[in-house]
């Protein structure tokens, strides 16, 4: 699909979210929307990248896809686990290490071990928002690939959209049922719908993909939208979190999404600040290390001032992701175009009539039954 460079500024957006929330800030700035922003970037990327290659060669290899998938998850998670447990094994950072917790969270089962906020594994952020996403692309490549085959793409998108509903029936009925219904915030099943929004607007109306079909949100949808978030964050209610404020949230972002990465826009001249796109490369760095480092310079540097500490905080986050992009991800991701490769005749039939605008993307060969999600076939058009 070509990069989308203001894809990298939500991304940092949603980082910078997450980092000032558990530097302090979390009164003000909500980190649990950070979370939620990622989770839908995170759909609509890998299923639109899904549909290009899907696209290109009539199927997706679920293997290669998994490959990729580790190749670009598991080492810097691995190596940011390792160098927490060692600053705290030499006693850098107080903290009550349990092996068994750190297996869980290396292997993406940490959120059903116990509540992030309880959890002695490695003094690393609470890995509870990766488990749900390496759960979800555990099976979605088999949802997408029955999609691909039976399904239109508007079909697919109301599938999706109809799994949404029944995660958010599930979070009202562990409302209804128990005394204790926090675990919603942070279990797969009760999660993924922020996921499935992502991934019905890469199916239907993608702003990228299907840039000469899709609808462009008006301005009352966008204002509409906007208002729905900051009601959401408005609400303090428990209940109202723990059920429809994550659906509430999903159908904003649909509407945000659509309307910012389609055409030339304020928001997206922003979202292309080279600043923020070198902020979003690094962001899984950044969050799997900040919490560390925070620990770390709490501990250690306590006699500064807070706003000292948290200073040098950033720049160590910084200092350390920017080294893990150079010289762990970026590496990684060219091993990663080896399990994405296709022949020539498949490429150049994608690529060969560019996007509109800017070099972002090309025009996309639609796809659905067969490998054509175009709901508007012609009269009498074979399937």
């Amino acid at each position: 699909m070509g990069h989308v460079a203001e894809l990298d500024g939500i991304r940092a957006i949603a980082v910078l979210i997450v980092v000032l929330a558990h530097a302090g800030l979390e009164r003000v700035v909500p980190g649990g929307f950070g979370v939620t922003l990622f989770f839908f970037l995170s759909g609509y990327l890998i299923t639109s990248q899904l549909r290009v290659e899907a696209a290109r060669a009539g199927t997706i290899d679920i293997r290669n896809f998994y490959l990729r998938r580790i190749c670009r998850i598991n080492p810097p998670l691995w190596i940011t686990i390792g160098a927490a447990t060692l600053l705290a094994g030499t006693g850098l950072i107080q903290f009550s290490v349990q092996w068994h917790v750190i297996i869980a969270q290396m292997f993406f089962y940490v959120n059903y071990v116990a509540p992030p906020d309880q959890v002695n594994g490695a003094p690393i952020t609470p890995l509870w928002s990766l488990a749900v996403e390496e759960h979800f692309y555990l099976v979605f490549p088999f949802i997408f690939q029955i999609a691909l085959r039976r399904m239109a793409g508007r079909h697919a998108a109301l599938f999706m959209l109809g799994l949404c509903f029944a995660v958010l029936a599930i979070r009202v009925a562990n409302v209804a049922l128990l005394t204790d219904y926090t675990a919603n915030y942070y279990m797969t099943h009760t999660r993924i719908d922020s996921i499935l929004f992502g991934c019905c607007l890469a199916m239907w109306n993608n702003p990228v993909l299907d840039r000469q079909t899709c609808t462009r949100p008006a301005a009352f949808h966008v204002a509409l939208a906007l208002l729905t978030l900051g009601i959401c964050l408005l609400i303090r209610s428990e209940m109202f979190r723990q059920t429809f404020r994550y659906t509430l949230q999903g159908a904003a972002l649909f509407i945000l999404f659509a309307a910012v990465l389609q055409g030339n826009t304020m928001v997206g001249t922003v979202l292309r600040w080279r600043a923020l796109r070198a902020i979003g490369a690094v962001s899984y760095s950044v969050y799997l290390c900040h919490e560390t480092i925070f620990m770390l310079l709490d501990q250690q540097a306590a006699g500064l001032p807070a706003a000292a500490r948290d200073a040098v905080a950033l720049v160590l986050i910084a200092a350390y992701a920017t080294l893990m992009f150079w010289l762990v991800e970026r590496p990684l991701a060219m091993a990663r175009q080896r399990f994405g490769r296709l022949d020539g005749a498949a490429r150049l039939s994608f690529c060969s009539d560019p996007a509109p605008r800017g070099g972002v993307g090309c025009k996309q060969p639609t796809l659905g039954r067969a490998g054509n999600f175009d709901d508007a076939r012609r009269p009498g058009t074979p399937r």
